[in-house]
């Protein structure tokens, strides 16, 4: 008798294991929680991308200091004498990048495709170097058209140059891709108290190139920059925001520190660079009067 109870007991124990009554997801509560899921994805990608972002901000301040260290090196080694930011005049034919590159100052992949003389969006830098902003990836084009500063597409894109230079050990030519822009500007200008920190000099009024001896505002005054080329005014200059709207300068002093190119490009002026310091960026200069 009580064997047929624990029979019975049992099986009903075993009935209810094998066929539990579960209850399923409504179509209103799975549309819940897709919604949600939805808005934590809305809410999250733009923290990952500012993450993302901020993290090859730090990349390319990286890459400044390094490109000022190296400058600072070759000045170093040449009695301070600074190399011209551009240079096609009498036989020699380079830019700042690729002569500290044939000179061993930095390292950069030498470029295969010598053909770019446009902008060429599809035309990839073949790698990494200090010489590439992570955050410009537009492409490459050949000599800077120096259009307006804030549409122009060729600041977020790199700048290939072949130098025919000839170095030792290095391929000729030697064609380099840099996305970063220099404080310079035209020749005519070496002699006056306001000109840029480097000389770009394609023309006429002697073998000018600047000495670093003469800066006394290092710590103020500019090198390098987000963008590409030289020069700085509304219509020749090609400095970038690519950093959420800030871009990375590197000082002559070798720190970096970020701005608004807006508030550092001089916006009246379609020639040359903005000649005193801006209001909204008081500890700023394109230029150093000694002082």
């Amino acid at each position: 008798m009580s064997s047929n109870r624990v029979n019975r007991s049992g099986k009903a124990a075993m009935s209810q294991s094998i066929n539990p009554t579960a209850r399923a997801f409504t179509l209103v509560e799975l549309l819940v929680v897709i919604g949600i899921i939805a808005l934590l994805i809305s809410i999250l990608l733009p923290v990952l991308g500012k993450a993302r972002e901020q993290a090859k901000r730090a990349v390319c301040a990286s890459n400044l200091k390094q490109c000022a260290m190296a400058m600072l090196t070759y000045a170093g080694d040449n009695k301070g004498q600074l190399p011209n930011a551009y240079r096609n005049y009498g036989g020699t034919n380079y830019t700042f990048f690729s002569l500290l590159v044939g000179l061993n100052y930095l390292t950069a992949p030498n470029e295969t495709d010598t053909s770019v003389l446009a902008p060429a969006p599809e035309v990839m830098p073949s790698g990494q170097s200090v010489l590439q902003c992570p955050s410009a990836t537009l492409g490459t084009h050949g000599f800077p058209s120096f259009l307006n500063t804030y549409a122009n597409a060729e600041k977020d894109q790199a700048w290939r140059f072949s130098d025919a230079t000839g170095y030792y050990g290095k391929p000729d030519p030697l064609t380099i891709d840099c996305s970063y822009g220099i404080n310079a500007c035209q020749a005519d200008w070496t002699g006056n108290a306001n000109a840029a920190a480097f000389i770009a000099k394609s023309s006429g009024g002697g073998d000018q190139a600047r000495n670093i001896s003469k800066y006394k505002n290092v710590g103020t005054l500019a090198m390098f920059f987000d963008g590409n080329g030289f020069k700085a005014g509304a219509n020749s200059g090609c400095i970038s925001g690519r950093h959420l709207g800030q871009c990375n300068i590197a000082y002559f002093d070798s720190h970096v520190d970020t701005a608004i190119p807006i508030d550092i490009a001089d916006a009246a002026n379609t020639w040359y660079l903005s000649r005193s310091t801006r209001p909204s960026a008081p500890y700023f200069r394109w230029v150093d009067s000694g002082n």
